[in-house]
């Protein structure tokens, strides 16, 4: 019948499941829906130890990273974002393994605007140790339990770690080199 009317068999089928995806998300967000996907689901099949080796691998390129990059006041402030992030996030996990759960933003766990590049370093490793410290108990505690996330929705130890990991990550695209100085920008007669 299909064939008379022109309309393809899989046609129909892939109409049926849009539309049953489209009565799924109904009553969702689809943010939480994408994270549970994408960072959560995804997080929860992992080893455990794989979770915590990815932070640490991520710490060790990130310090060599940090370490070639020039000290300028926008490179201060990612670093400042990144470390705010994984300050919030690092008491996020700490919910799992017993403290209460507080609303709060990553705009409260800022470094002080007069931290020095290297001030910065030496705190994001230190976050860093915290969260591998915390998540590793997290880890052990809470493996069904979630904790709500501002934007993405309630997340799993698991997935708090994904997320803290991918967010470090990812924000240290956002770094910039130093401006190389070519030949034509020196100022006249001080050329070889």
């Amino acid at each position: 019948m299909l064939k008379v009317m022109g309309i393809k068999a899989r046609h129909v089928i892939g109409l049926a499941a849009l539309g049953g995806l489209a009565w799924y998300l109904r009553d969702k967000n689809l943010t939480h829906v994408i994270a549970n996907g994408v960072l959560d689901f995804p997080a929860r099949k992992q080893n455990p130890s794989q979770l915590l080796k990815a932070l640490e691998d991520t710490q060790v390129q990130l310090a060599r990273k940090f370490r070639d990059l020039p000290d300028t006041p926008e490179n201060r402030k990612q670093l400042g974002h990144i470390i705010a992030i994984e300050r919030w996030g690092t008491h996020r996990l700490k919910v799992f393994n017993g403290q209460d759960f507080q609303m709060d933003s990553s705009h409260e766990y800022y470094p002080s605007d007069d931290a020095t590049w290297e001030d910065l370093m030496n705190q994001f490793a230190e976050v860093r140790k915290e969260t591998l410290r915390e998540g590793q108990e997290a880890l052990a505690n809470g493996k069904e339990q979630k904790v709500e996330h501002n934007q993405l929705g309630a997340l799993t130890a698991a997935g708090w770690l994904k997320y803290l990991n991918y967010h470090a990550y990812l924000e240290a695209t956002k770094f910039k080199k130093a401006d190389p100085v070519s030949s034509e920008s020196q100022t006249p007669g001080l050329q070889g």
